[in-house]
């Protein structure tokens, strides 16, 4: 009996297809291809993000690049929100955002890595909490080496 895992991720090609130089050296059928994909991925963001101002919309969304590959799936919905208030135009959402989920990805990290950092000074004051608000306390648990366990 097989036995299938599934993996939430993303991952968006269209900033790459964007930012593509066509060269004039290319057959001309592969140049036509390349400006279509193009021309249909603009539509699709001029429909996603709106008309008003389209142009730096696009160019800013080329600009971000490709959203990074990530198996983190809590992370996925949260990193393409911050990334669409910022191609919208809403800066001060998409740093917000991005803060917070900065912040999340930390604790996230304290909570499953916290036995693997048991030689930290900082140990102490994390191995019972189950949220940080310190950032330099998480950064400085984690900048420890890890522990050896017997055997490993």
């Amino acid at each position: 009996m097989k036995r299938y895992r599934v993996l939430a991720y993303d991952f968006d090609t269209r900033a790459t297809v964007l930012s593509q130089e066509i060269k004039d050296e290319w057959e001309p059928h592969v140049k036509q291809q390349w400006l279509e994909n193009q021309t249909r991925i603009k539509e699709g963001l001029l429909a996603e993000y709106g008309l008003w101002d389209g142009f730096r919309k696009i160019q800013d969304f080329t600009e971000l690049g490709p959203a990074p590959f990530s198996i983190i799936a809590f992370q996925n919905k949260f990193l393409r929100q911050v990334r669409s208030a910022f191609v919208v135009g809403t800066s001060y959402p998409a740093l917000t955002g991005a803060c917070a989920l900065g912040e999340r990805v930390l604790n996230q990290l304290i909570l499953h890595l916290r036995d693997d950092f048991c030689a930290s000074p900082e140990y102490k004051s994390v191995y019972s909490k189950d949220s940080f608000d310190n950032w330099d306390l998480a950064i400085d648990t984690l900048k420890v080496g890890k522990c050896s366990y017997p055997g490993s």
